[in-house]
């Protein structure tokens, strides 16, 4: 896009702060009375209260159809752009509806509108939002076992399906997808992992006996998908071109499940990220628009044994505390979570017994996942949405057949730099999507977390302490107004320098809120965020930060002050 007008730019500018991305909050309701805790905060599934009633109920339970158990994901974002977030669930066949997309019209009153929005027809495994026509509307790219698909949100009133129109077909069985702008044009291109080539067949559970859900080494592998957006050459009609065999991608194989993308080598470009099932993790090291497979040599494709591992969801966040982003990976029950902690610009060591993520994450199978600061002390939190995929050996028969594959969700904290289970217990069910957001507007993350065989899940923190925070949107109007992701933010604050990545496209098949979370704890203060955007030259431009506090700020390119000498990205 060209420049901009001054009048437009204002325009936009009011746009966004009316939408959500402004100073202005709206007060909570009263929270839901409970039993006193002395905990800092606890964790509260309103979804009957809020009127979130979606269930993923699959079809044909007696022939063990691997999607089935696999589950579909979840989204938290803002469609409308009325300054509160919604909750997106899908599910591939269930019994009843495939897709609800609830509006929040007041803080905690939500109405599913899928129907009104034209998108009740809507089914698959995964879904990535992101602004695919630069006008500051978030689109939704659906994956599926069958066929994929890309919804245009056209004024926040509805949805159409331009699959077709676009340009855009992948027939294997998509899962997790992401938007990263790969060659760096301003425009945002989109990443598919796909499952395995799955074909039906047969199996038992382990160790013999009755019948079960296959694994994915009986099915062969499959390439992966990359489609450049070229709706900037194309008169602006959204389209895309599949650059898969001529970026290099599709030269890899991979039981794709996870995805995300961010530069982790430092250079400015961004690479790509893949957790692949029983196989070895890819990272795709981007080289101006050239991908090459360096997970073996950049120490991220096994764990720390060099095994490699049942990997599903990832997630971003400082684990080792060191200021820095760690890779966490969520692995199968009998294998522990990888937190593949950066030594050097993209060279990574598996350091999940050091940090104390290995002992508790080794009896769960973990597929959504969020490094979160839900207290908002200024440390990373884990959360995993856990669910088995076989059923126990000691499994008694059951009225209910999903029963035995039901896991505690995990929350683990930081206590004395180790990882510990967290004190309150954690309700039990068979979890696969998990997306975070703020959808009571009270500054600390909340949980969507979608689920097999019964209600989505909805966990409202409880927040009990007085920690402070900001809320973070990272904005460009030369872009339509729209979000970065892929930008980076390097922190200057009271208590040391820290850096974040801006990318909602993390966990297992789904998409974060368009926001970045940042605890204060009670005396932190930040006094500048350097960034240095995804596409453009890479001089960072500085926002001043002092007295912002307990407030959304919108961090909008060209309103901060250019930095002499390029941030050190290492």
């Amino acid at each position: 896009m060209g420049d901009l007008s001054g009048n437009r730019v204002a325009g936009l500018c009011l746009a966004i702060l009316t939408c959500g991305c402004g100073t202005h909050q709206q007060v909570p309701e009263n929270r839901p009375s409970g039993e006193e805790t002395t905990e800092e905060f606890v964790l509260t599934d309103v979804a009957m209260h809020w009127g979130i009633d979606f269930e993923d109920s699959p079809r044909h339970l007696g022939e063990f159809r691997l999607p089935a158990i696999m589950g579909s994901g979840c989204a938290v974002l803002d469609f409308d752009r009325n300054g509160l977030l919604d909750i997106l669930l899908i599910a591939a066949d269930s019994e009843q509806n495939n897709c609800a997309l609830y509006s929040q019209k007041k803080i905690g009153t939500f109405v599913n509108l899928a129907d009104e929005l034209g998108i009740k027809q809507l089914q698959g495994t995964g879904v990535a939002v992101g602004d695919c026509n630069n006008d500051a509307w978030p689109d939704l790219y659906v994956t599926s076992d069958g066929s994929d698909s890309l919804w245009l949100n056209v004024d926040g009133s509805e949805f159409r399906n331009i699959t077709q129109s676009s340009g855009i077909s992948n027939q294997r069985w998509g899962v997790s997808a992401c938007w990263v702008d790969y060659d760096r044009d301003g425009w945002l291109d989109l990443f598919v992992t796909n499952y395995v080539d799955y074909q039906h067949q047969s199996c038992t559970r382990l160790g013999g006996g009755g019948a079960d859900f296959c694994g994915p080494h009986l099915f062969p592998l499959t390439p992966d998908l990359l489609l450049r957006n070229i709706t900037g050459t194309n008169g602006g009609h959204v389209a895309f071109a599949d650059v898969s065999e001529a970026s290099g991608i599709s030269s890899g194989l991979s039981a794709g499940l996870g995805v995300t993308a961010k530069d982790f080598t430092g250079d400015g470009w961004p690479d790509i990220y893949v957790a692949s099932d029983q196989h070895p993790n890819l990272l795709w090291v981007n080289h101006e628009g050239e991908f090459v497979n360096d997970s073996v040599l950049r120490g991220c494709d096994t764990d720390f044994k060099g095994h490699a591992q049942a990997s599903m969801g990832l997630a971003l966040g400082d684990i080792d505390h060191d200021g820095t982003e760690d890779l966490v990976v969520s692995h199968l029950d009998g294998e522990a979570h990888a937190v593949y902690s950066e030594d050097s610009a993209g060279f990574f060591t598996d350091r999940s017994r050091e940090t104390g993520v290995a002992a508790p994450t080794r009896h769960a199978t973990g597929f959504g996942i969020s490094a979160a600061d839900f207290n908002l002390d200024g440390r990373s939190e884990l959360f995993t949405a856990n669910g088995r995929v076989k059923r126990p050996d000691n499994a008694s028969s059951s009225v209910d057949f999903w029963e035995p594959y039901r896991q505690p969700l995990q929350h683990l904290m930081p206590i004395d730099r180790q990882y510990q289970d967290g004190a309150v217990p954690l309700s039990t069910h068979l979890a696969r999507g998990l997306a975070v957001g703020d959808l009571d507007r009270d500054g600390d993350p909340d949980m969507v977390i979608s689920t097999i065989g019964e209600r989505s899940v909805v966990l409202r923190n409880m927040r009990q302490n007085a920690n402070r925070w900001v809320v973070l949107r990272v904005v460009d109007l030369h872009h339509g107004g729209r979000s970065c992701p892929g930008a980076r933010l390097f922190f200057s604050s009271t208590n040391g320098d820290f850096e974040r990545t801006f990318q909602p496209c993390q966990s297992y098949a789904g998409t974060n809120a368009d926001e970045i979370y940042v605890g204060l704890g009670l005396n932190n203060r930040i006094h500048t965020i350097d960034i240095v955007w995804p596409d453009g030259d890479l001089t960072a431009e500085q926002f001043d930060m002092q007295n912002r506090i307990n407030e959304i700020v919108p961090l909008i390119r060209g309103e901060g002050k250019l930095v002499n000498e390029h941030v050190h990205l290492d």
